[in-house]
């Protein structure tokens, strides 16, 4: 077999991995309802800020520099969780608003998932 050919089998493999996976997470959140249900949202993003914990720790993440402007979209992130958790001084439920904290919080960690795992 030509090393030519090997390359392009792995380059195959790994997009068919990459599709495969994007496509599991997606499918994952659509069958669980969205993950709207408080209980199955915090344990999922338990789950996502110990990935993401552990693959920065390890040296797993980022795959590849992050793109242009991402600082950009993280202070959103930063400022949006901020913004919501300073809410807590005027809410009427604390609980509700801690709920929205976390809910930023979560998907905050998925962009960074996704920006930690994908290369060029």
């Amino acid at each position: 077999m030509d090393s030519g050919q090997g390359r392009d089998r792995v380059l195959v493999a790994r997009q068919t991995a990459a599709f495969a996976l994007a496509t599991g997470v997606v499918l994952y959140y659509a069958l669980r309802a969205g993950s709207y249900d408080i209980v199955v949202r915090q344990a999922e993003a338990l789950v996502l800020w110990f990935l993401l914990l552990l693959g920065y720790a390890l040296g797993l993440f980022p795959r590849a520099r992050f793109p242009g402007g991402w600082l950009l979209v993280i202070g959103a992130f930063v400022a949006l969780t901020l913004w919501t958790a300073v809410s807590l001084t005027w809410s009427e439920s604390a609980e509700r608003t801690l709920a929205e904290v976390a809910r930023v919080a979560h998907l905050a960690g998925i962009v960074l998932l996704a920006w930690g795992l994908v290369d060029r």
